[in-house]
């Protein structure tokens, strides 16, 4: 990363321009899944509805963590971890009897090191701590990133699908310090 700018090596999307793009969205009412007000959000995110503030910088900051995650799980899809081995593992994970043990399951064949520091980066970020951050918080999040890389593993060369997830995940970091409504 230089300055705030993601170097993306043989890769022919262009994630700053994607990542100023969702945060000018975020901004400006854009679409109308999130409502901006000063600094309060009005956000809905697939099954979610929530609100929550957050300064302009914050969310600047998130949408650096975010594009950072998303660029770590492309390394992760082009290392050679593929949609295959993710529903492998989900169909593995499925004699788990909690829900929470089965994403965590799922979440464990994939993840690194660099990503848990991004999910703590976004803790920070975010305001949030303790046992909010683990029990509620942390878990919360790690399933949207379930979601988002099931959905985007295998076609990271897709722009709209990339910008996409990198939205959602924006709005999913944007829910770990929120009002649910």
């Amino acid at each position: 990363m230089r300055g705030n700018q993601m170097i993306i090596e043989d890769f022919d999307i262009d994630g700053e321009m994607i990542r100023n793009e969702a945060v000018r969205r975020l901004h400006s009412n854009e679409p109308p899944y999130v409502v901006k007000e000063g600094d309060k959000y009005d956000v809905h995110a697939n099954n979610l509805h929530f609100t929550c503030c957050y300064s302009n910088e914050e969310i600047e900051k998130m949408a650096d963590l975010c594009l950072e995650l998303l660029e770590e799980l492309r390394r992760i899809n082009e290392a050679g971890y593929t949609g295959a081995d993710l529903l492998k593992a989900e169909e593995s994970a499925k004699g788990d009897k909690a829900s929470i043990f089965e994403f965590f399951s799922v979440y464990k064949t994939f993840k690194t090191d660099k990503i848990e520091e991004l999910i703590d980066k976004l803790a920070t970020t975010t305001r949030v701590g303790g046992a909010y951050y683990m029990i509620l918080a942390r878990p919360s999040f790690v399933s949207g990133i379930l979601s988002v890389f099931g959905a985007v593993i295998d076609n990271f060369r897709d722009a709209s699908l990339y910008f996409s997830a990198l939205f959602m995940l924006i709005r999913l970091a944007m829910h770990m310090h929120c009002d649910e409504e």
